[in-house]
């Protein structure tokens, strides 16, 4: 959520460098080029949306657990379907960062899960 709330400000941060020089300042240095790293870019900014579309799916499947005291098997099945579903989707993807990072995901819960 925190993130989500965050990419919403984008073009802020990414101005706030040219309205307070001090800005950089805040971020990490790199010792073999003896100069800061850079701030959010535009493309950090792009993975980051993508990230939280990801992120969503395991928010709301959390939601719905934490709200039952008793969580039943058809429930727990349902959305763990749900979420097979949704990662195989986005294994799909056209975007190479959203493709690879599901498909480590799907390998993990076939891991976990099976097929």
């Amino acid at each position: 959520m925190m993130l989500d709330a965050a990419a919403k400000f984008d073009v802020v941060f990414m101005r706030l460098e040219e309205i307070n020089p001090r800005y950089l300042s805040y971020f990490e240095v790199d010792l073999k080029e003896k100069k800061n790293l850079d701030p959010h870019v535009l493309e950090d900014w792009k993975k980051a949306r993508l990230f939280v579309k990801f992120l969503k799916l395991f928010y709301m499947v959390i939601l719905k657990f934490s709200s039952s005291l008793y969580v039943t098997s058809n429930s727990f099945f349902h959305e763990l379907i749900s979420i097979h579903t949704s990662i195989s989707q986005l294994c799909r993807s056209e975007d190479a960062y959203v493709s690879k990072m599901t498909k480590n995901m799907m390998t993990k819960y076939k891991k976990y899960w099976g097929n």
